[in-house]
């Protein structure tokens, strides 16, 4: 789940070992043609589609609008991912990387050998 418009640059997905002090800074918006037509931000990838009546039951957004709507209060997709956003920047969340972490495992599937 991205909290911003912006994704990483092919440069940030390389399909080999950059090492544990590799990063990359090439983060942008996805320009027409390489953001599967207009849905790349539409949750559950970006924080997009997340309002009232946005979806049907039995989708993974109707569960996400009926919890979300139900503890912000918010109606309007901006309402609600401002309100995620604001939440998100108070919590205290740690993530844990191993000296061997380095490799971008994409859709499920690993590459190399990314140990799952």
């Amino acid at each position: 789940l991205y909290l911003s418009e912006e994704r990483p640059g092919a440069a940030c997905v390389p399909d080999q070992d950059g090492g544990q002090y590799w990063s990359c800074k090439d983060y942008s918006i996805p320009s027409p043609g390489y953001n599967c037509g207009s849905s790349w931000n539409i949750y559950p990838n970006g924080l997009g589609g997340l309002h009232k009546g946005a979806s049907s039951e039995g989708h993974i957004r109707y569960v996400a609008n009926r919890y979300l709507l139900k503890s912000i209060g918010a109606t309007s997709s901006s309402e609600v991912s401002m309100q995620v956003r604001a939440r998100w920047a108070t919590k205290d969340i740690r993530f844990v990387f191993g000296a061997r972490d380095t490799l971008h495992c994409d859709v499920g599937a690993c590459s190399n050998d990314c140990e799952h």
